[in-house]
């Protein structure tokens, strides 16, 4: 398995680039920063789809107890708000990051003669549901097998793998957001990022950029599994403190 399969993006972009060609059949939108965007209490009928062209949603679950958990952000060229169209009572919410322009549909345009026009494009509407679906697989067992030293490294490695090639990798994210993301505070985050920095493995990190200095020490503490990780993640902790 290569590490590409392990290590993926935290920020999905691009996933439905082929949907471009129909942006002239829908509505543009566009929302503040900090809207929630969710089809919750809405028929299958009301419901819409949205293309982003500009800006950045995170997925939300809200559990019975009213606990949100970020499952995912998705930027340009993705898709959001499709798996309501198929099925009701879902129980998460899409948050907007950031200004977000996008292009609308209602959802009743997934149907057979759609899908009889353009079955390329519900054939990229498949494998993008089938990535978002293998990445909740990964998200739920990477938080029950690794620690927060094992979380932090994950995702710094996978800043770092999904670069663009030749320039440092570009967060996007702030360490609160960050920390949100990983479901640990952030003082565990700012420990052990830390601990990071005094062993020479990474550097400054901020919104718009994270200095990678050891990329093979980063990838060893990211594969390793909670039973050493756990203990190391400790004794990070405690020396940082």
């Amino acid at each position: 398995m290569s590490t590409h399969i392990r290590f993926y993006p935290i920020v999905l972009q691009d996933l439905n680039k082929p949907w471009e060609q129909m942006l002239h059949t829908g509505y543009n939108v566009s929302f503040p920063a900090g809207s929630v965007i969710t089809g919750v209490g809405r028929s299958r009928e009301d419901n819409r789809i949205f293309f982003i062209r500009q800006g950045r949603v995170c997925l939300s679950h809200i559990a019975a107890n009213g606990e949100e958990r970020i499952l995912m952000y998705l930027g340009r060229n993705c898709m959001f708000e499709e798996t309501p169209t198929q099925h009701d009572g879902m129980d998460c919410i899409f948050t907007c990051v950031k200004e977000l322009r996008a292009v609308s549909w209602p959802a009743k345009i997934l149907n057979a003669n759609f899908a009889a026009l353009h079955p390329e494009l519900v054939l990229n509407l498949l494998c993008s549901l089938s990535r978002k679906t293998r990445i909740f697989s990964g998200r739920l067992c990477e938080l029950h097998a690794f620690d927060a030293l094992g979380l932090v490294c994950r995702a710094l490695y996978s800043m770092y793998l999904h670069r663009d090639e030749g320039k440092s990798p570009v967060p996007n994210l702030t360490q609160l957001e960050l920390a949100a993301y990983l479901g640990i505070h952030r003082s565990s985050l700012h420990l052990v990022m830390s601990k990071l920095r005094e062993d020479g493995i990474i550097g400054a990190y901020s919104k718009s950029r994270v200095e990678i200095l050891d990329p093979d020490r980063l990838l060893a503490c990211a594969l390793s599994g909670r039973g050493k990780e756990k203990k190391r993640g400790d004794d990070y902790e405690r020396q940082a403190g």
